[in-house]
């Protein structure tokens, strides 16, 4: 399968235009409903970041169940593409459960402050990156008959800074 897109990237913003100067804050929204397996070090790209902005916070929005298997295999990383465990390193039981996501959130607070003080110096996106991937991936075979399947949301402020 090869990488995916949310709705906030496949209709990209270009935050670069004038009237967009430093000191303003954009909150992006995404959407997306996986409908395959993601593999290891596939991405999906959640929303875009341009020159001069900075991440202030976001949260990762896991709507339907993505793992049945045992033990919970699903795992994943938020970064961009220079760094795809910038934001969160390998999340927790999520694939299996859903839930909320918040990052910034690497651990320590110096790593948290590092990754808070990145300015982008090019465009770029925000990624989940698979670090392991879904012992068994939920699809409709084994989802009750109706059921929605896959779908992610996110969020996130960034703040202008150059």
């Amino acid at each position: 399968m090869a990488n995916q897109v949310t709705s906030a990237y496949r209709h990209r913003i270009n935050a670069s235009q004038p009237g967009y100067p430093a000191g303003v804050t954009v909150l992006r929204h995404g959407f997306a409903k996986l409908t395959t397996a993601l593999a290891v070090n596939e991405y999906l790209q959640l929303v875009p970041v341009f020159k001069g902005e900075r991440l202030l916070w976001g949260r990762l929005f896991i709507l339907d169940e993505l793992d049945e298997g045992a033990g919970n295999a699903l795992r994943f990383t938020i970064g961009d593409s220079g760094d795809p465990d910038r934001y969160l390193t390998p999340a927790n039981a999520l694939g299996t459960t859903g839930g909320v996501i918040e990052f910034p959130s690497v651990g320590a607070t110096a790593a948290r402050a590092l990754a808070l003080r990145h300015t982008y110096t090019d465009d770029d996106d925000i990624r989940m990156v698979v670090t392991a991937a879904a012992a068994d991936w939920r699809d409709a075979a084994d989802a009750p008959a109706g059921a929605q399947l896959g779908r992610i949301a996110v969020e996130a402020l960034f703040l202008k800074s150059a």
